[in-house]
């Protein structure tokens, strides 16, 4: 039995390593949306704002910039995780922390994209938090797929919206949608909208995307679940008696 578990955790490794990380984008707005500047992607990591970003090969991108707004700075550190660390069409920022020191209230847009999708359709789980919000009004965390496979496209006849929420304080919620006709190729995307006060202000927030398991998925690991407790309580009933 531990020679077939060390077979198959093996083989997992092996997989994950030779499973080719998705193309993912990180962009920054502070005009509404109507220009989007990107910060760096697992492509090209120069990054216009600060220090050249770092990508792994298991999916993994993050970076951190400033910029001058509103008569001061804003700033930002992120970590976006995709495929084949998190199973595609998984995707999450974990997370988005941004700074402001304003003397004008500012809007802030963050987008982040994992492009290359090629999973059939199924319902997708949106996930979104926010665990820290001081010195700014809310934040609108956002999630959306393209089935034109676009960079940062929220808008238009090929994207559909999965979910949002907004927030004024620490919260949490999901919202779980199936969309439609993704085609072959297609991409996902992430979006943090910042309404930040004059003055000092910081959000630290998550969006996750995630595939629904099917029931029939969640019978069999139920099954298989129950069968490893039915296997524990054998084995210890065993030991008893020797």
């Amino acid at each position: 039995m531990n020679r077939k578990l060390g077979a198959i955790a093996t083989a997992a490794v092996m997989w994950a390593s030779a499973a080719q990380a998705l193309p993912i984008s990180i962009g920054i707005s502070l005009d509404g949306g109507a220009t989007i500047t990107t910060m760096c992607s697992t492509t090209n990591l120069s990054n216009p704002f600060g220090s050249d970003c770092s990508n792994s090969p298991n999916g993994t991108l993050s970076g951190g910039g400033t910029t001058s707004a509103a008569g001061g700075t804003v700033g930002w550190t992120f970590t976006a995780i995709g495929s084949p660390l998190i199973p595609s069409p998984g995707f999450t920022t974990n997370t988005i922390n941004a700074t402001a020191s304003l003397t004008s209230a500012q809007e802030v847009l963050v987008y982040v994209t994992q492009q290359g999708l090629s999973d059939p359709t199924t319902p997708l789980l949106s996930g979104f938090t926010t665990n820290v919000l001081v010195g700014a009004s809310s934040v609108t965390e956002s999630t959306y797929v393209d089935s034109n496979n676009g960079v940062y496209t929220t808008t238009g006849a090929s994207v559909q919206a999965l979910g949002s929420a907004t927030m004024s304080g620490n919260n949490t919620t999901t919202v779980t949608t199936t969309p439609t006709d993704l085609g072959s190729l297609w991409s996902e995307t992430a979006v943090f909208d910042i309404f930040f006060n004059a003055g000092n202000g910081f959000d630290n927030s998550t969006v996750a995307i995630l595939a629904v398991p099917e029931p029939a998925s969640l019978a069999v690991l139920g099954t298989a679940l129950v069968g490893m407790g039915w296997v524990g309580r054998r084995r210890r009933r065993i030991a008893k008696v020797s």
